[in-house]
C-alpha cells in the first residue's frame, strides 16, 4: 500500500530503470519516531506500520510481505533489522500505540535471544526468526538497539510541555 502526503508518494527506492519504488515497511517507524510526518497522516502511517504484513511477532519487515519485491531473507526487501525495529518501537510509542509497541519490543528481544549474538538482521518465517547466512553475526547498532529496548529507552527527546 502506498501512502502520500503533501502530494508526494512515499518512495523508498529507485529501481534499475530509474522508477520510484513505493512500499510500506519499517521506514514508517523512522518517520513516526522522528516526528517527520504532518499531523494529518501520522495516524494512518502508524496504523499501516501495525499491519501483520509489516509488524511480525519478531520485528518490522523491510518492506511488507505483500510487496512484489519481498524476499524474506533479502537485506532490504523483507528482512527484519533490530535497529529499524527499535526506532519503529519508539515511533509506535510516540503515536500512542503502546500495545503494538510493547509486542514489538518483546518480539525483537526474543528474536535476538533465539538467534544469539547481535545479528545485523534476520528473516521471519512461519516458524519464527531465522539467521540470514550473509548477515553480520555481531552488529554494533543491534547491540545498541538491544540495550535500548531492554531499558525501554526510545531515544526521543523528552517533551518539555
Amino acid at each position: 500500500m502506498s501512502r502520500s502526503f503533501g502530494g508526494r508518494s512515499l518512495t523508498v527506492a529507485v529501481d534499475g530503470e530509474g522508477g520510484r519504488v513505493a512500499a510500506a515497511g519499517s521506514h514508517l517507524g523512522w518517520l513516526l519516531w522522528a516526528d517527520a510526518l504532518p499531523e494529518g497522516v501520522r495516524d494512518s502511517f502508524a496504523e499501516r506500520l501495525c499491519g501483520p504484513d509489516v509488524l511480525t511477532p519478531w520485528g518490522l519487515r523491510t518492506p511488507s510481505s505483500t510487496h512484489p519485491l519481498f524476499a524474506v531473507n533479502a537485506y532490504h526487501r523483507g528482512a527484519v533489522w533490530p535497529f529499524d525495529s527499535w526506532l519503529g518501537w519508539g515511533g509506535l510509542r510516540a503515536s500512542g500505540r503502546s500495545e503494538a509497541a510493547e509486542r514489538l519490543r518483546r518480539g525483537v528481544l526474543g528474536a535476538i535471544e533465539a538467534i544469539g549474538g547481535a545479528p545485523e538482521l534476520f528473516g521471519v518465517k512461519a516458524d519464527g526468526p531465522s539467521p540470514i547466512p550473509i548477515a553480520n553475526r555481531v552488529q554494533a547498532w543491534t547491540v545498541g538497539a538491544r540495550w535500548a529496548l531492554a531499558h525501554e529507552w526510545d531515544g526521543r527527546a523528552p517533551s518539555l510541555f
